[in-house]
């Protein structure tokens, strides 16, 4: 994956938990993000969820779709920003009823998606990286059409989520030159009930989704979408807060240009 820097001007105050202990934070708003992580079809951060809440974070998701329906699929969880603070939550067995996970675990869990992902159909060229230096972490992987990515994202789902508390779904659509990122998530009633200071944690956490590919782009259906220079790539940054408020939706129907 290429290096991408998408940050917030605005700061996030050093808590509690730079001090070696742990702020309270409401079940339900940890469980929220949870659903938020699995709807959103980000499945890679199943087996990361414990170390998100530390509300400072980048994810990028990657798409590169080619003219014959192959391409390239890229995922990246970038908590450098947090770094202080993760070494701190990393020594503790627990937050907030949620088992921290070891980095051996973590690194473990990350071998396990390769592992699921090199023997899904249709999936070639899997590679991972972990950084616990920075805590980067991120999967690369090849696919011969939509299809089969769907069904390798839905089998990393099943992988990590065995009882199905989150109902899998398709991620993505490819209809002849239209492109579908499918998002269906919908925000829990509870979120209206956490407080603005918690909330406020996730302040400077973005999802960033970008989609590339051989032919220019026609249009897009997403007002908060942006086109690339060179007319092939859109870009898509949204804050966490505003997702799972429902304000903003990662949603995108993208129609490419048909070649003469």
């Amino acid at each position: 994956m290429k290096a991408h820097s998408f940050r917030s001007s605005k700061g996030i105050s050093r808590d509690s938990l730079s001090k070696g202990h742990t702020r309270s934070t409401p079940k339900g708003f940890l469980r929220d993000i949870q659903l938020f992580v699995a709807n959103a079809k980000f499945r890679l951060l199943l087996l990361l969820f414990p170390v998100l809440c530390t509300g400072c974070f980048d994810l990028v998701e990657e798409v590169n779709v080619h003219a014959d329906g192959s391409g390239s699929y890229a995922f990246e969880a970038n908590l450098s920003q947090s770094k202080t603070r993760l070494n701190t939550i990393m020594a503790l067995d627990s937050l907030d009823g949620f088992k921290i996970p070891s980095k051996e675990q973590i690194g473990k869990d990350l071998e396990r998606a390769k592992k699921v992902l090199e023997a899904s159909p249709g999936i070639s060229k899997v590679d991972d990286k972990t950084d616990f230096d920075n805590y980067i972490f991120s999967l690369r992987f090849d696919f011969i059409n939509i299809k089969f990515l769907n069904a390798a994202l839905l089998s990393l789902h099943k992988s990590f989520d065995p009882g199905h508390s989150i109902p899998p779904k398709d991620g993505f659509r490819l209809d002849g030159k239209i492109f579908e990122r499918i998002n269906e998530y919908k925000v829990p009633h509870e979120i209206d009930k956490v407080p603005k200071k918690e909330l406020a944690l996730l302040n400077d956490a973005f999802l960033t989704c970008i989609y590339r590919f051989d032919q220019a782009v026609v249009s897009f259906s997403n007002a908060d979408a942006k086109l690339s220079k060179n007319g092939k790539a859109i870009l898509l940054k949204l804050s966490v807060p505003e997702v799972l408020k429902g304000t903003k939706n990662i949603s995108d129907i993208i129609q490419i240009k048909t070649e003469p």
